[in-house]
């Protein structure tokens, strides 16, 4: 992919942008069957960009743990951390997946606050 050159650079200088962007990238599985997508690493971008407050990447790396994939092990609780982070500055993905959390949880109190 032409893009990565570019993220993979800036990423690595520590953009928060380009560290989310390369991660969801990672994600992606290739049209063509060629480069499977690359969990354990997209997690490491994610957890950096989300490090330094990045709220969408806060939301997706507590969606990713929330789900686990291809390398990525379950873990409810550091899931919860990262979307709470994300909901705590407002962004709305991430009040719906508190709520959803909330909800498996078996807390439909708590969940109904998420809502509203």
């Amino acid at each position: 992919d032409k893009t990565r050159p570019w993220y993979a650079a800036a990423a690595a200088a520590g953009d928060a942008d380009a560290q989310y962007n390369l991660a969801k990238d990672l994600l992606r599985p290739d049209e063509g069957g060629g480069t499977p997508p690359d969990a354990p690493r997209a997690r490491e971008l994610l957890q950096l960009a989300a490090a330094q407050g990045h709220f969408v990447a806060q939301n997706d790396l507590g969606a990713l743990l929330l789900e686990g994939a291809a390398g990525v092990a379950r873990d409810a609780a550091e899931a919860e951390r990262w979307i709470g982070a994300s909901a705590a500055q407002g962004f709305y993905r991430a009040l719906d997946n508190m709520a959803l959390v909330c909800e498996q949880r078996g807390d439909e109190a708590a969940a109904l606050r998420w809502r509203t």
